[in-house]
């Protein structure tokens, strides 16, 4: 029998994630790694600083197995803005 895993919602990411950052990622920042993009894992607080979230999302996939990703600008900014075209 499988056990079927319970994952966050998106708001759960985002809170998680966003604390994640605070907590571990903003103290640890230097001047160059402005306008750069972070992927944390929030199961673990791993995270990735690099040029791309590709890149960021990469480094972090290649040491956790299963990472929940959370994804924004080392500003604390999201990494993605999107809006209607309505």
């Amino acid at each position: 029998m499988s056990i079927a895993k319970v994952r966050p919602s998106l708001e759960e990411i985002a809170q998680i994630g966003q604390a994640a950052f605070e907590r571990s990622v903003r103290p640890a920042l230097r001047p160059d790694d402005a306008g750069k993009f972070v992927a944390i894992d929030i199961l673990s607080d791993a995270y990735a600083i690099a040029a791309t979230s590709y890149d960021a999302i990469s480094q972090v996939r290649n040491r956790i197995a299963e990472p929940e990703v959370f994804v924004l600008r080392t500003d604390g900014s999201p990494a993605v803005r999107m809006r209607s075209l309505r």
